[in-house]
């Protein structure tokens, strides 16, 4: 937690490729048969597939299962292909790119990387593993930085809020992490080496159809993390190496799917993960240093199965046990004497059961109920705490035709959540969702396709472990905290139009009015506490651009976002920050990214990839009442890959360029970034 508090205090001192998607998708599916759901017999959101097309692919973050163009809410995919071609070695750098959203990277390899959408903060945004939360009830967060490219089959990007499907932190939206659960070779391994001591060996193995399959997996990184980064002082600029900034990581993996008969189908995944890494110091003279350390390890054990009643009907049921463990030691802070060294143990226990049943004439449903119990221990908390969260839930969808040959259909969602939080809460999370389909032309699919999109629902966030319970040095939890409560809007529209390739466009307005946020405040004594004390307003708009043209193998892509996130209350009376941007939201985000292959007959090369991707960043203020800010920054990557093959074998050779520009420049004030670096790499595949 004292880690936690710096990096608080110094807060006060290529997913826009997935749009391609969302209408890349239309030559192969049914247009009205998938909207109005005539043919379930014919379509994947009706039965758990193992293999898929696209165009198939459900969308495991929604509670109702939903393709992208049944979905109300936003959502944007990441492909294991997207992710081998952008060169993504984490979760960080997968998600970069998404519109609206914004990384906060504390610096280098071995800083903490968390994520922002909206204009809201960490906490709310949910992540989820195969559709199971795993957001940590102890400080509300998830490290991007440690959760590796290589272990994800794909990501899922839903924008919006989520707490009429999934309940508490998913205010924001959701973030859906699929793991790999096989590989289209049987065995494969993988090394990269690049700038400041970074490398990487992992490996993998598998095999099975689709009766039955089996994956396991693993790798170790290792980087010293000891870059160059330039400090200015006044006239004065010093040259310096950053330095406690290693990291070394371990992971392990494993994923086995069965089908006892043909409407019976069972999945269990294991993931663990362990890092240990230096704690860089905030900079802020030429002498800023630091010894501190960090140690985490997570283990997630899943297991799923779903059993198929009727062609209309399927339930599903999934267990989840989540371990982790963190231990922060600086031994250059001295609270009462004592050096720093906290740690935190957490266990939790979840379990989900899920009715999906579509009805004639009336449409689809999902009932369910989910629960789960976690408890902690640790030696910066007053108690060993205990949550227990119990919720219920309904979602639904009705799909219209307004004209006799659905070319115009209205599709209206409507959704219930009720969770009870034992001795925090009761909560009743309502939502709404409408879209409008309009295609135009003799061949729909060929044609022109208007979409017309929007949501409004209530949400909430619960008080984490810390917020309620914390007593280390520097800070004094609050066990009398309330949830957050916020209203969200969405409301958009698309055009998509077969036109030299496959162009789309989607622009959406969105809103947030939240009350009770829960803010750190000054408890004396050079002490801060927690209360619910803000109202923020938090709107903008995000506008995506995507265009394929899949006969030259060339895609390109771009979002913009802007957002305001505005304190709309006083802390305490004549508080002069009312009205101010909130620290650390970007005005901003423009990101571009284009790539283009082909295949090959040269030798033993069979095909080459490039691909390049920019992103800009606005400024943000530093403080609340937006006196200081972080200047806008511009980075450039790029990357090229070269297949070959020979026999049975298949190799990749890729290198990678990042920050091109060799651009200076802070995510976060007093956290300096790396300038360019390289990257190699060669994968081998049987």
């Amino acid at each position: 937690m004292a880690g936690f508090l710096r990096l608080r205090r110094s807060v006060v001192i290529r997913l826009s490729c997935l749009s391609l998607a969302l209408f890349a998708v239309l030559p192969h599916v049914g247009f009205a048969r998938d909207l109005a759901g005539e043919d379930p017999a014919d379509s994947s959101s009706h039965r758990p597939a193992h293999s898929y097309t696209l165009d198939e692919v459900v969308i495991s973050a929604a509670r109702i299962p939903s393709t992208i163009l049944r979905s109300p809410a936003v959502v944007s995919l990441i492909s294991r292909q997207d992710i081998e071609r952008a060169g993504a070695r984490q979760l960080a750098d997968i998600l970069m790119t998404g519109p609206g959203v914004f990384v906060k990277d504390y610096g280098g390899p071995a800083g903490l990387k968390t994520i922002s959408q909206r204009g809201l903060g960490t906490e709310h945004t949910l992540i989820l593993v195969n559709g199971m939360p795993v957001t940590s009830m102890q400080n509300g967060l998830v490290d991007l930085g440690i959760i590796p490219a290589g272990e994800l089959e794909r990501v899922e990007l839903v924008r919006g809020g989520q707490s009429a499907s999934f309940g508490a932190n998913a205010v924001a939206g959701a973030v859906n992490l699929i793991t790999r659960s096989r590989d289209p070779e049987s065995v494969s391994a993988q090394f990269s080496a690049g700038s400041f001591g970074t490398r990487e060996v992992s490996a993998g193995a598998g095999g099975g159809d689709d009766d039955g399959s089996w994956r396991v997996g693993g790798g170790i990184q290792h980087s010293d993390g000891d870059y160059p980064y330039m400090f200015v002082n006044g006239p004065a600029t010093y040259h310096l190496t950053r330095a406690n900034a290693g990291y070394d990581a371990r992971r392990g993996s494993a994923d086995l799917e069965v089908a006892p008969s043909s409407t019976l189908r069972l999945r269990t995944t294991g993931l663990y993960l362990e890092s240990e890494r230096g704690v860089p110091a905030i900079i802020t003279s030429p002498f800023s240093a630091s010894s501190a350390g960090q140690r985490d390890q997570q283990g997630i054990l899943q297991l799923g199965l779903t059993q198929t009643a009727t062609s209309q009907t399927w339930w599903e049921c999934k267990l989840q046990g989540v371990y982790t463990y963190q231990r922060y030691a600086d031994p250059g802070i001295v609270v009462n004497g004592v050096a720093v060294n906290n740690n935190f143990r957490s266990l939790e226990g979840r379990g989900e059961a899920e009715l999906h049943t579509e009805i004639p004439s009336i449409g689809r449903m999902t009932v369910g109920c989910d629960g789960v119990r976690a408890d902690g221990e640790g030696n910066t908390l007053t108690v060993s705490p205990l949550r227990i969260e119990a919720g219920v839930f309904l979602l639904a969808e009705h799909t219209f035709a307004v004209t006799g040959d659905s070319t115009l259909l209205v599709s209206v969602h409507p959704a219930i959540r009720y969770d009870h939080v034992r001795d925090i809460a009761d909560a009743v999370s309502p939502q709404l969702g409408l879209q409008i389909l309009l295609a135009t032309g003799e061949d729909p699919l060929a044609g022109t396709l208007v979409r017309l999109h929007g949501m409004i629902g209530r949400n909430f966030r619960t008080p984490t472990f810390n917020e309620l319970y914390y007593a280390g040095g520097g800070g004094i939890g609050n066990p009398g905290l309330s949830p957050e409560y916020a209203t969200t809007v969405d409301a958009g529209a698309g055009i998509s139009a077969h036109a030299l390739g496959i162009q789309q466009i989607d622009a959406t307005f969105f809103g947030a009015n939240m009350t009770d946020r829960i803010v750190w405040v000054s408890a004396g004594a050079g002490s801060v506490t927690p209360k619910n004390l803000r109202r923020v307003v938090s709107t903008g708009v995000e506008i995506s651009y995507s265009w394929m043209l899949p006969a030259a193998g060339t895609t390109l892509s771009g979002s913009y976002s802007r957002v305001r996130s505005e304190k709309r209350s006083a802390d305490y009376p004549g508080d002069p920050t009312i009205n101010t941007m909130l620290p650390y939201v970007p005005g901003e985000l423009f990101s571009c990214s284009a790539a283009w292959g082909t295949d090959l007959v040269w030798g033993p090369v069979s095909r080459c990839d490039i691909s390049a991707s920019v992103l800009r960043v606005g400024y943000r203020f530093t403080t609340e009442d937006n006196t200081s800010f972080l200047p806008s920054y511009t980075i450039l990557h790029a990357g090229c890959a070269l297949e070959l093959r020979y026999g049975g074998m298949r190799s990749v050779l890729r290198a990678d360029v990042r920050n091109l520009l060799n651009t200076s420049y802070e995510v976060m004030m007093g956290y300096p970034m790396t300038g360019r670096s390289y990257e190699f790499s060669v994968a081998v595949a049987y």
